[in-house]
């Protein structure tokens, strides 16, 4: 599974803000499911997995992402890294592989990258009008559901 963020612009009650939202797609069936979060740190990310896990109640056995500071604490040789704590405990836990992109190399998780581009352009245009965060996060998993029943051509 691979893992990002893409930004989108929400018009709110209070008025228009970005909202950030991770993805992930299944390298395999390019399912993907989408998550708004308050931010794009830590505590939010090991959130927005859990989320993902349990919205295809299943966990991969690799996830993928380029290389976050919230992350990674640090980029070793290689593929090797330095993980934070709580994400090498949330990987021990559901027993998935961490694996990282080499640096500057985003084009080595392609379909997630793709989604990003679809979030912006398909979901995100006209801009989404929502009355709070959960809203927002109805909309993004009824786009997800639809658009895992398009066939592909």
């Amino acid at each position: 599974m691979e893992f990002d963020f893409g930004e989108i612009h929400v018009d709110f009650p209070e008025g228009r803000r970005k909202a950030s939202v991770l993805i992930d797609t299944w390298a395999f069936s390019y399912a993907a499911s989408a998550i708004a979060l308050p931010t794009q740190r830590t505590e939010a990310i090991l959130h927005g997995m859990i989320a993902v896990f349990d919205h295809f109640e299943c966990v991969p056995r690799e996830a993928w992402w380029n290389n976050p500071k919230t992350v990674t604490v640090e980029v070793l040789r290689g593929r090797d890294r330095r993980l934070n704590q709580s994400y090498r405990e949330l990987a021990s836990h559901y027993n998935f592989a961490a694996l990282f992109c080499m640096p500057a190399r985003g084009n080595e998780k392609p379909h997630v990258e793709n989604r990003v581009k679809w979030l912006e352009r398909e979901w995100a245009t006209p801009v989404p009008r929502v009355g709070n965060l959960e809203e927002l996060n109805a909309f993004l998993r009824a786009r997800c559901l639809e658009d895992r029943r398009r066939v592909a051509t």
